[in-house]
């Protein structure tokens, strides 16, 4: 991405560019409690989690806002540039960090004093500075025309992300070249936009991390439930198979029966023949 500030000494501007960048009722009654979890994860009852892939969280519950003093630290403006819009500035930086749990430097200098680019210049400083994880540093040389927005190596993805540096850098450098009124370079509003564009990216990251969460869940949710009701069916239809399976064997029980019993009623006709043919024979003989 290309920008630039303005350039009190006229000199063609150079901007940088980031440097890092079982049965069937248990069955039904899992899927029910299923369903219910659902539902309130839906509802907002149970948070969806933030799954993040920082090096270091972004804000932590024991995270606390920073003093003034250590604000002030954090800027150096050799040039008295943002003048009485100092306080404004050092109040972003604090509501920055409540937010988003990022640490915001500002340097303002006459020249870089360097044949490097601005970019591997404010990489090399904020380096030099330690910083903690999820840090930008936005260096300005106003006599040069340089800026460069860098973010420290081991912050988060959706910070160091080239993307969101870039947007960064467009956001501070508007104020002070396309949108620069009467009286010059807004300093101020340079800064102030570029942390706004901070807050933008971590609202921005936070909501595509809950509906990605959320697709997911759904996702399993809705395999978990066919699993249940695949589950339910192969109970219910195994047990019509018993149920079948015991009514053939009473059922060939029953003729079994039926057939012993037809058997006993025609025994006794079929021994009174001989009993009559031997009767008819001895007749005949007298």
């Amino acid at each position: 991405m290309t920008s630039q500030c303005a350039s009190k000494a006229g000199s063609a501007p150079v901007v940088g560019r980031p440097g890092y960048p079982q049965s069937s009722r248990p069955v039904a009654r899992a899927v029910g409690m299923l369903m219910l979890v659902i539902a309130m994860a839906l509802t907002g009852v149970i948070a969806t989690p933030s799954y993040a892939d920082e090096a270091a969280p972004s804000q932590t519950a024991t995270a606390t806002t920073p003093s003034t003093e250590d604000v002030a630290a954090n800027i150096v403006d050799t040039q008295n540039l943002l003048g009485d819009n100092l306080g404004a500035v050092t109040d972003a930086i604090k509501e920055t960090y409540e937010r988003t749990g990022v640490t915001v430097r500002l340097i303002y200098v006459n020249s870089f004093n360097t044949d490097k680019q601005p970019d591997a210049w404010a990489a090399q400083t904020l380096k030099s500075l330690d910083p903690p994880p999820n840090t930008v540093l936005l260096a300005v040389a106003s006599n040069d025309g340089n800026l460069a927005v860098v973010v420290s190596p081991d912050s988060a993805e959706w910070l160091r992300n080239r993307k969101t540096v870039d947007k960064l850098s467009e956001a501070a450098s508007a104020p002070l070249t396309d949108d620069a009124d009467a009286n010059g370079p807004n300093w101020a509003k340079s800064a102030i936009d570029m942390m706004q564009a901070i807050q933008t990216a971590k609202s921005t990251s936070t909501s595509s991390t809950a509906a990605s969460v959320g697709t997911i869940v759904m996702i399993g949710a809705v395999a978990v439930l066919l699993v249940g009701a695949v589950a339910v069916i192969v109970v219910r239809r195994r047990r019509e198979t018993e149920r079948d399976a015991e009514r053939a064997v009473e059922d060939e029980d029953a003729q079994d029966d039926d057939a012993r019993k037809g058997t006993a009623k025609t025994a006794p006709a079929l021994d009174a023949d001989p009993a009559s043919g031997g009767a008819s024979a001895v007749a005949d003989e007298h």
